[in-house]
This record gives C-alpha cells, structure tokens and sequence, in this order.
C-alpha cells in the first residue's frame, strides 16, 4: 500500500515537472537529472524495506518546501534552484537524498547489523 502512495507521489512530482520544464532552466540537464534520480529511486523502492525511507524522504521534502519560506531557506533553496536545475527536479533530488539519509540513519542506529543500539 505504501509503495502504490509513494508511486502516486512520485507521478505527481513528475506530471508537475513537465508541466513547468518550460521557464528559463535548460530543459536537457532536467530531463537527464529526473530521469537518473527516477530510475534510482524506483530501483531501491522494489525492495519494501525501503518504503519507509522514501516516505520519510518524501515528508523532509514537503517540510523543507515548506519551510523555504523563512529567510535562511529561502536563500538555501534560491542557491541551489540557481544553477540549471528546476525547482521540480531539486524536489526529486531531495526526496532522493532524505531517503538515502534516512537510510544511513537506521543502518547506523537501528539495524542489528549496526554499531549503534537495538
């Protein structure tokens, strides 16, 4: 069931991308970079253990939007949107990066394979 929501997400995300491709990024570099980061992210998610992390990934990303209201944010966001990648894209690559970091995170912590308690 997870999997199916965070597919939805991720096809919104998608549709959404397309959508605003047309503004002043160069749209190779973002079709490139959506396409790259689509196929990693689909690939780790057909393993169901990392449903969670991908969710997680995806609630960083909303609360990092979010939040990218505030003047420190802003300026974050501004700086890394400045290059050639859309806002869209760097969406993808965020919901990508707080997965792998959620990922590290309980490999580190939680796993019985861990240095960390259990």
């Amino acid at each position: 069931m997870l999997t199916f929501i965070v597919s939805i997400v991720l096809l919104l995300f998608t549709l959404a991308a397309l959508l605003f491709f047309f503004s002043n990024v160069p749209i190779f570099i973002n079709v490139a970079a959506l396409a790259v980061i689509i196929v990693l992210i689909l690939r780790d998610l057909k393993d169901e253990e990392q449903e969670r992390h991908y969710a997680i990934g995806l609630m960083a990303t909303a609360a990092f939007f979010i939040a990218s209201g505030s003047p420190v944010f802003s300026r974050l966001l501004d700086r890394l949107a400045a290059g050639t990648l859309s806002y869209f894209t760097l969406g993808f690559l965020l919901v990508l990066l707080f997965a792998k970091i959620s990922q590290l995170v309980h490999k580190k912590f939680f796993s019985r394979g861990g240095h960390g308690h259990h």
